[in-house]
């Protein structure tokens, strides 16, 4: 089952307060941060956001959002529907969410497109839905994974 994006669990899952016209019918809206990283494999510093992405191009982001995931529910990350008709996608195959989950959401951004694609930090990225869980995970059981806690973008670990 998705939880609607007027549902009031919405404000305990979101650290920070939801912004003005993110809650969707079936979503919630998520940002751009203004930090990324490169991953190339050696320099994998934190960078300020690029005002272009360009065609090719793969980059990890964050979302200003920070997000604790009960362990009733799973989330899912999505692209918004604008971007992808441009050719960017902001999730290569990391989109589940975990139950247990707490921290800034990385994103793994690519321009598919022949031109590049503009962005700006604060801007409207993507989007998150919320899945009940058939029954609620264990403690035990909940995501306790290398990203847990994370406040910024991190490059992949070992």
């Amino acid at each position: 089952m998705i939880v609607p994006g007027h549902d009031p669990l919405w404000h305990t899952i979101f650290r920070n307060r939801i912004p003005d016209g993110a809650m969707q019918p079936a979503s919630v809206d998520i940002r751009l941060s203004d930090f990324i990283i490169r991953p190339d494999g050696e320099n994998e510093d934190r960078l300020p956001l690029p005002p272009f992405l360009f065609p090719g191009e793969f980059i990890l982001a964050e979302t200003l959002e920070y997000v604790c995931v009960p362990l009733t529910h799973a989330m899912k990350i999505e692209g918004k529907s604008s971007l992808g008709r441009k050719g960017l996608t902001i999730h290569v195959t990391a989109g589940w969410v975990d139950p247990g989950f707490n921290g800034v959401l990385t994103l793994e951004m690519v321009n598919f497109s022949r031109v590049p694609i503009a962005l700006t930090p604060g801007m409207w990225i993507g989007q998150v839905s919320l899945h009940q869980m058939l029954y609620p995970v264990k403690p035990e059981h909940g995501y306790k994974g290398k990203y847990q806690y994370a406040k910024t973008v991190e490059a992949a670990k070992k």
